[in-house]
């Protein structure tokens, strides 16, 4: 025996930690997206590798919930901020469904399965998730890409896939779960469903504006200083009662205080918005 033969066999590294290695790949790309940031589009680059690091990871570790929200985030990102082109963009929103629908699957599987999830209300979601960390996360990621994906493809797509539903189902199990997550990001996106979506027969006729408008007041509640809190709930005013001085006063607040560095691309465009409605309604009542 040759002493080449008593070397022990190289050690695979451990696939879960590279995957741990590659998420943190991703938080540091996610960190630097608003490098670059100009013209009201941030760079493609830290947003794509992002996405690229999430996607490893998961290679690596099928069971990383939270590779799986990040990739969620990525996506939404570089669908909203980092993405020019409508078609692409809309690629990107198909994309974040489908991978919201894995991360689903990944969390059934400890609910009895997928079929038997889907068809629990809200507070049976929270009760046989309990405990399941990012589950919130998931939900309301697959909430948000179903609903870009729908401003994307139009109504009939929209019905054939019942992506309406999907969001207001998806959007209550998160809450149902964790319902001040991201300074209550459940209640905006709630609220938005419910204030900005036509009643439709066989399509949205379960919209109902009162409760969009409760749902965004709760949001408020959570962090009145959110920015986006402030926006939708004052857009939402203002769609019925223009000049509203609350509505007025929660722009004003917004526009009074700077972008936050951690999200100031997300920040800055909330105060364009903004400004932009601001500037309509002054515009109206000197009219």
């Amino acid at each position: 025996m040759g002493s080449s033969d008593l070397v022990a066999p190289t050690r695979l590294a451990d696939p879960v930690a590279v995957a741990r290695a590659r998420i943190a790949q991703g938080d540091a790309a996610w960190a630097r997206r608003a490098d670059g940031y100009t013209g009201g589009l941030a760079a493609a680059g830290p947003a794509a590798a992002a996405v690229a690091a999430y996607e490893q990871a998961i290679q690596l570790d099928a069971g990383s919930l939270e590779a799986y929200w990040k990739l969620q985030r990525a996506l939404w990102f570089q669908g909203e901020y980092a993405t020019a082109e409508g078609d692409r963009r809309k690629r990107i929103y198909d994309r974040g469904r489908r991978v919201s629908e894995r991360a689903l699957d990944l969390l059934a599987r400890g609910a009895g399965g997928r079929k038997r999830l889907d068809a629990m209300q809200a507070p049976a979601i929270a009760r046989a998730l309990a405990g399941r960390e990012h589950a919130a996360q998931v939900y309301l990621g697959a909430a948000a890409h179903w609903g870009l994906w729908a401003q994307a493809s139009g109504a009939f797509a929209t019905v054939r896939q019942g992506a309406l539903a999907k969001v207001r189902d998806y959007t209550l199990a998160s809450l149902a779960l964790d319902p001040r997550w991201h300074d209550g990001a459940g209640w905006r996106l709630l609220g938005r469903l419910y204030t900005r979506t036509p009643r439709v027969p066989l399509l949205s006729g379960w919209i109902d504006r009162e409760r969009g408008m409760t749902a965004l007041r709760r949001g408020l509640a959570i962090n009145p200083a959110e920015p986006t809190n402030r926006l939708f709930l004052a857009e939402a005013i203002l769609d019925e009662h223009p000049h509203d001085r609350e509505a007025l006063a929660l722009l004003e607040g917004l526009l009074a205080v700077a972008p936050r560095q951690e999200w100031l691309v997300e920040d800055t465009t909330v105060r364009e918005q903004a400004a932009a409605l601001l500037h309509r309604s002054k515009a109206e009542v000197r009219r």
